[in-house]
């Protein structure tokens, strides 16, 4: 349960507090006890799951217009900067 509690963000107390209530509801269900050389395997009974709504992203704000960089907007007539550094600038560097 370690694993799980770090790779979920959760506490292990939250993963077994967690753990047992699908074990209660009948949805996480043992499939092989464990042995000295095994660990139990589980199987989950999704038929009784409760299922969620289908994730919808959040819709986008209005105030961008089409084609417009949502990070940084640039006024129209405004050219982008190269990436090669200017003949000033290598002359600072060297």
């Amino acid at each position: 349960m370690p694993l799980t509690a770090y790779k979920t963000g959760y506490s292990v107390k939250r993963v077994k507090r967690v753990v047992a209530r699908l074990r209660d509801k009948g949805i996480q269900l043992l499939q092989r006890h464990a042995t000295q050389r095994r660990p139990a395997t589980y199987r989950i009974a999704w038929s009784k799951a409760t299922p969620k709504e289908p994730y919808v992203p959040p819709k986008e704000p209005d105030w961008y217009g089409p084609g417009e960089d949502k990070m940084s907007p640039q006024p129209s007539g405004v050219t982008q900067m190269s990436p090669e550094p200017s003949s000033k600038e290598e002359e600072r560097g060297s």
